[in-house]
């Protein structure tokens, strides 16, 4: 039947064929296995080893300060991306239908968001200073369509707490915020506060530089080790939520990410752009991955006690090497300690 289709139509077939190949072309994602296997390699610690250094910034934002943008190919990739997070319908505890809520914070100046829909989706944007807000507005000469709002607030340090009320979004987008955030824990914990149950939360980094409105440990950090410390904000804020942030995914969201694997934009494979996107679990949900969570960790600490070992003396050159995530994170001085103290247990176990 294909024969006889491409002999007597070969015009239909290949119109059938391009229709096919049209959501892979415009997916421009791909699901990676990159942060899985650099946790595996270098679990987090206990504690939080950042200090106040690490997000310590020059100055505060500026009504002018914006982050640079990424490529228009990228950003049409991840707002394809982000169309896809975006649930189509929405209901409430009584099962009738409602208008999807969705949030997002944005600095470049740009919305990710899809647009809203009468009476089926409502987006609300707050922009991290006044020149974003300027610059999404250029590109909405008519104004703001019914169902978007637009407000100002530096959520990056002390106004983390949003003018919105518990479970009243759906969706939470957080595209290239992350490296100017000097409290990202507790903007997470209300991200969490703000999303209903199984809400999702997607939050890219990488691309272009965020420019002079980065925190310290930020700069020039390439976009894999920016990947592995946003997963652990995560890590870190589901111990002062009431939620649980699980089922993460990361998606390399560009270009280079099209079908077949064909790499097109060098730009775009020297600097990636990753998108890890959380489900804030509750109900039956939360206490089953709470028992499993904490099945896992007796588990750890047996097997620690039983080898009679630290937890984390093992640990990969990704978490204690020269450039590693503790030199980041403490300065050079903490990353040749910790070196050092390895070097001195690996001597006494040789005496």
């Amino acid at each position: 039947v294909g024969w006889h289709l491409a002999m007597r139509r070969p015009r239909r077939l290949l119109t059938v064929l391009l229709a096919a190949a049209a959501p892979l072309a415009a997916r421009g994602s791909r699901a990676v296995n990159l942060y899985e296997n650099m946790r595996r390699m270098s679990p987090y610690a206990p504690e939080p080893p950042f200090v106040d250094s690490s997000f310590a910034r020059k100055s505060p934002v500026r009504p002018e300060d914006m982050v640079e943008p990424p490529p228009a190919p990228v950003a049409e990739a991840l707002r394809k991306h982000c169309r896809s997070l975006v649930p189509r319908r929405a209901t409430t505890s009584d099962g009738t239908h409602r208008p999807v809520q969705v949030l997002e914070l944005c600095a470049t100046g740009l919305s990710f968001a899809p647009p809203a829909v009468r009476g089926q989706r409502e987006i609300v944007r707050v922009h991290l200073s006044e020149a974003s807000r300027e610059a999404c507005a250029e590109r909405q000469p008519r104004g703001p369509p019914e169902g978007e709002a637009d407000l100002v607030q530096d959520f990056s340090a002390k106004d983390v707490l949003l003018p919105f009320p518990d479970g009243a979004f759906d969706v939470v987008l957080l595209p290239f915020v992350a490296p100017v955030l000097q409290r990202p824990f507790e903007l997470l914990a209300e991200v969490n506060r703000l999303l209903v149950q199984d809400g999702q939360v997607a939050v890219a980094v990488g691309g272009p530089s965020a420019g002079p409105a980065a925190v310290c440990m930020w700069q020039n950090m390439p976009s894999e080790t920016m990947l592995y410390v946003l997963g652990s904000y995560f890590h870190y804020t589901d111990a002062c939520t009431d939620g649980w942030y699980e089922e993460m995914d990361v998606r390399e969201i560009s270009p280079a990410a099209g079908p077949f694997g064909a790499r097109r934009d060098r730009a775009a494979e020297a600097a990636p752009v990753f998108c890890m996107t959380a489900k804030r679990l509750g109900g039956a949900a939360l206490m089953w991955r709470r028992i499993v969570n904490d099945r896992a960790l007796r588990q750890e600490e047996a097997e620690d006690n039983r080898l009679e070992r630290k937890r984390g003396s093992g640990r990969a050159p990704l978490f204690s090497g020269r450039g590693g995530i503790v030199e980041r994170w403490r300065g050079p001085e903490a990353s040749t300690m910790l070196r050092k103290r390895g070097t001195d247990a690996e001597d006494g176990e040789g005496a």
